[in-house]
C-alpha cells in the first residue's frame, strides 16, 4: 500500500463523494472541487431513487466502441459489487433521516410482453416475478425485481458529504474556471490563478468531464442525454409502495416520504412528454396532484461504450470515474472501490478503460 496521497476530485456528485469516502478510508487526503454551490446538483439531484442492478442494459451504445451484451455483463457485475459496498457505507455513515427500501416494478403493455421480458432477464441471470396489482402496478402486467432497492439519492449524497466534512475532507464550491495542465508527464491544476500539484486528480464531473479532459487534448466518448423530473406534494390517497418503471419511455414514478416524483425520459425537449406519459399510465393519481412544486432537468453522462470509464488516462496521475448514464447511484460505491484499489494498491483492471 502506498503512503498517504494528496488527491483532488473534480465533481461533488455521488461518484465523486463515494470515491472520496473510500479514499479517505484508505488513509489519503482528499479535496473535492465543485463548480456548483453544493453537492449532488448534477444528474442525481432529482432522479428516480432506484438502486437497480436489474437495469444494467445500456440505453446507448456505439457498436464501434462496444458490444451491448458484454457491456451489460460488466455493468451488472459492478452493480452487484456496488450493492455490497453501499451496504457497508450506509452502516458506517449516519443515515438516520432515510431508509433504503426493497423492490422495484417495471410495467408492460400486456401479459405476453411482460412474459417475454421476464425470459430475457432470466437468460441474463436477473430474477424477476411477474405480477399485476391494481395499486402497486397501476393495474398493468409488470415484473417485480425484489433484489433492487430504492431511496432518496440526494439525501444519501448529503449524508455522505456531511460525513466527509467531519473527517476533514476539504470542499471547494463555486470553484470558478479550472484549468487542467500537464508538465513533465504530471498533472496539476490552475484554480483562480492558484497552482495545485496533487499526487492524483480524479475527474468525476459527469458530462463536464469531456470538456475538462479536452484541455489536455484527451477524448472522452460521452454523450449528454437529457432527462426530466417533476416533483409534487404527496397526495392524500392510496399510492404505489415501490417505484414503477415504464418499459417504453425510460421513466418512472416514485413515491417518497413527502413527495411524488415523475422522472426520466430520453433526450426529450421538455417535461411535457414525461407528464403526458404518466397521465395515460396513472390518470387517477395525476388528476389528484396539485401543481408541481419543482420541475428539474439534467444531463446524464452516457458513455458510447455502454459502460462507465473508471481508469487512468494517458497522463500519469490523471483518472476518470464517469460515464455511468442512468446507473449513477447504482454504481457509485462499486466504482469508488474499484478506483480506490487502482490508486492505493496499484491494481490493474482494464474492463472500464477509455476506448478511443
Amino acid at each position: 500500500m502506498q503512503n498517504s496521497l494528496n488527491i483532488i476530485i473534480i465533481g461533488a456528485g455521488l461518484i465523486g463523494l463515494s470515491s472520496a469516502d473510500l479514499l479517505v478510508m484508505a488513509g489519503h487526503r482528499v479535496t473535492i472541487i465543485e463548480s456548483n454551490c453544493g453537492p449532488v446538483y448534477g444528474s442525481s439531484y432529482s432522479n428516480s431513487g432506484m438502486l437497480h442492478p436489474s437495469q444494467s442494459w445500456p440505453w446507448l451504445i456505439n457498436e464501434e466502441r462496444g458490444d451491448a451484451g458484454t457491456s451489460f455483463r460488466l455493468v451488472h457485475q459492478l452493480a452487484l459489487r456496488s450493492s455490497i459496498v453501499m451496504k457497508k457505507v450506509s452502516a458506517r455513515i449516519n443515515l438516520s433521516n432515510q431508509k433504503i427500501k426493497t423492490g422495484c416494478f417495471k410495467i408492460y403493455k400486456d401479459f405476453e410482453t411482460a412474459q417475454n421480458a421476464m425470459s430475457s432477464y432470466k437468460i441474463n441471470n436477473i430474477n424477476s416475478i411477474q405480477v399485476m396489482h391494481e395499486l402497486d402496478t397501476l393495474g398493468y402486467h409488470a415484473l417485480y425485481f425484489k433484489e433492487d432497492k430504492w431511496g432518496n439519492a440526494r439525501k444519501y449524497g448529503l449524508n455522505l458529504e456531511a460525513s466527509l466534512q467531519k473527517r476533514g475532507v476539504n470542499f471547494i464550491y463555486n470553484s470558478g474556471p479550472l484549468k487542467l495542465k500537464e508538465k513533465n508527464m504530471k498533472v496539476y491544476l490552475d484554480l483562480n490563478n492558484h497552482i495545485i500539484e496533487p499526487d492524483h486528480v480524479i475527474i468525476t464531473a459527469g458530462v463536464s468531464s469531456s470538456d475538462i479532459l479536452k484541455q489536455l487534448d484527451l477524448e472522452l466518448p460521452i454523450k449528454p442525454v437529457r432527462g426530466y423530473a417533476i416533483n409534487y406534494d404527496k397526495p392524500v390517497m392510496s399510492l404505489p409502495k415501490s417505484p414503477i418503471m415504464d418499459s417504453t419511455s425510460h421513466s418512472a414514478m416514485t413515491v417518497f416520504d413527502n413527495h411524488l416524483r415523475l422522472s426520466g425520459t430520453y433526450d426529450e425537449t421538455s417535461e411535457t412528454a414525461l407528464f403526458e406519459r404518466w397521465s395515460k399510465l396513472a390518470p387517477r393519481i395525476i388528476h389528484a396532484l396539485k401543481p408541481a412544486k419543482e420541475i428539474w432537468s439534467g444531463l446524464r453522462p452516457m458513455s458510447l461504450s455502454g459502460k462507465p470509464y473508471i481508469c487512468q488516462t494517458q497522463v500519469p496521475g490523471l483518472w476518470v470515474n464517469t460515464g455511468h448514464g442512468h446507473m449513477g447511484w447504482t454504481l457509485c460505491s462499486g466504482s469508488a472501490e474499484l478506483i480506490t484499489e487502482m490508486i492505493t494498491e496499484g491494481k490493474v483492471d482494464t474492463r472500464f478503460q477509455i476506448d478511443t
